[in-house]
């Protein structure tokens, strides 16, 4: 799962038309630039969610494409020109298993129903792959023309097709999984507001804001990144320790290669491919 939020906490990505169009343009011409394979995504008003499967290894070239393309056109549709992205790197969670993966899919459809703003995640006026997570259908979207050019290097329609990868399981009994997890995540909201006696937001009191504004809540600060999603506590333990033999191979090999001799990086090197001397494990 891959999550980024905007600077400041700000409302840049605060729903319209225009901002919707943009964020699927740039998204679905990351994943087709790419072949990373986009499972879900939410955008909220300051920060995005996206589920992804990355057979070829390309997540980081991924990321570029979709944070830089979004932050360029964005900012040229607010008319600014600092960064729109705050500066940590994008936060990116490994999920190990398929009911991790269904938590997260869950999890990040309910955000704009767990923070009160609309009562279903079908209500949420941004951009979000709900119905095409559930229905199958793919995602047509023109590119924008406030920001890139008629005979510039991205086409002028691209193509979102979710995917679900065959070794999560049956596509339908996801989706009725998901479904589950999304109902009592939304009869959660409910009861909050009846026993707080309040009510959402709503899609117009979201579509009001002021992009230049952001939530007056606070948020924990230097806190865990956490880098792995498992609920089972024996596949986390097994993700960690893989996680570490990878890092000490890659600098054993990096160590190798510093002083000047062949060295053979472990499968899922990223940084070093192509380099002179660097052989990478298939």
């Amino acid at each position: 799962m891959v999550t980024r939020r905007c600077t400041q906490r700000t409302f840049l990505l605060r729903s319209d038309e225009v901002t919707n169009q943009t964020f699927l343009f740039c998204l679905a011409y990351a994943a087709q630039e790419t072949g990373v394979r986009v499972l879900y995504s939410m955008v909220m008003s300051n920060h995005h969610h996206v589920i992804v499967h990355d057979p070829e290894g390309r997540l980081p070239a991924f990321n570029q494409r979709l944070h830089s393309l979004t932050a360029r056109a964005l900012n040229a549709l607010r008319g600014r020109w600092e960064n729109f992205w705050a500066d940590e790197q994008p936060g990116q969670v490994e999920l190990v298993e398929e009911r991790d993966v269904l938590d997260k899919i869950a999890y990040a459809a309910a955000n704009p129903v767990a923070a009160q703003l609309v009562e279903q995640v079908e209500h949420w006026p941004g951009m979000h792959t709900t119905a095409a997570f559930f229905g199958g259908q793919e995602l047509q979207v023109e590119r924008p023309a406030h920001f890139f050019r008629e005979e510039g290097p991205t086409p002028e329609r691209v193509t979102l097709r979710l995917a679900w990868p065959e070794h999560l399981g049956p596509l339908e009994e996801a989706r009725r999984k998901v479904r589950q997890r999304l109902d009592d995540l939304e009869a959660l909201a409910r009861q909050q507001r009846v026993s707080e006696r309040r009510a959402v937001l709503g899609r117009a009191g979201v579509r009001r804001q002021d992009f230049r504004s952001c939530p007056n809540t606070w948020e924990p600060r230097r806190t865990l990144r956490p880098t792995i999603a498992a609920r089972n506590r024996w596949a986390r333990v097994e993700a960690l320790q893989r996680n570490r033999a990878f890092q000490d191979a890659y600098r054993a090999a990096l160590q190798q290669w510093l002083a000047g001799l062949p060295a053979v990086f472990p499968a899922g090197t990223y940084k070093m491919r192509g380099k002179p001397g660097v052989v990478i494990q298939e």
